[in-house]
Parts: structure tokens; C-alpha cells; sequence
């Protein structure tokens, strides 16, 4: 992830509160993974096990939400959007 761990995990708290208030967002599942990602760095984080947890049912939710054959491309592009996004060179 791009920058400072400590910084991420702050933009992330903030984050949340916005995203618990607003009910469903289409990059939800992109802002618990960047979140997780970012809480990672704290051995044992309850926080980043929650972060997982909501980053996999919102992307689960957005997968339901869309005509089966759109999932694949779905998929694709939600990778790649992680990809962009984290800076991470291995998918995760």
C-alpha cells in the first residue's frame, strides 16, 4: 500500500464511520480491504479480521447484485481495482 500504515489506519477509522451511516456503496469492498490491509501491520488486530470480514461481504453482496454473466468481467475489474489501488503486486 502506498504511504504511511499508521496514516492509512487513521483515514480508515474516519472512513468507517461514514460507511456504517451512508448503507450501501459500490466501493465498499475496496475501502475494508485497503482498511484491513493498513490494520495488518498490528499483530493479532481484531480490527483487521472485521475489515476482512466486511470486505468479503460487501464484495459478495456486489457479486449477487450482478447478472451472472457480467461476475467474471466483475471480477476481473475488482482485481484490478486492488491492484491499482494497494500497489500490490500479488493480488492481496
Amino acid at each position: 500500500m502506498r504511504g504511511n500504515s499508521a496514516d492509512a489506519t487513521a483515514r480508515y477509522r474516519e472512513t468507517l464511520a461514514l460507511l456504517k451511516s451512508s448503507g450501501r456503496y459500490r466501493d465498499a469492498w475496496l475501502v475494508y480491504a485497503l482498511g484491513a490491509h493498513a490494520l495488518a501491520s498490528s499483530p493479532g488486530s481484531v480490527d483487521a479480521a472485521a475489515a476482512r470480514d466486511a470486505e468479503e461481504n460487501a464484495r459478495k453482496q456486489l457479486l449477487a447484485d450482478t447478472p451472472e454473466a457480467s461476475r467474471e468481467s466483475l471480477r476481473q475489474l475488482l482485481q484490478r481495482r486492488w491492484l491499482e489501488e494497494s500497489g500490490s503486486g500479488d493480488g492481496h
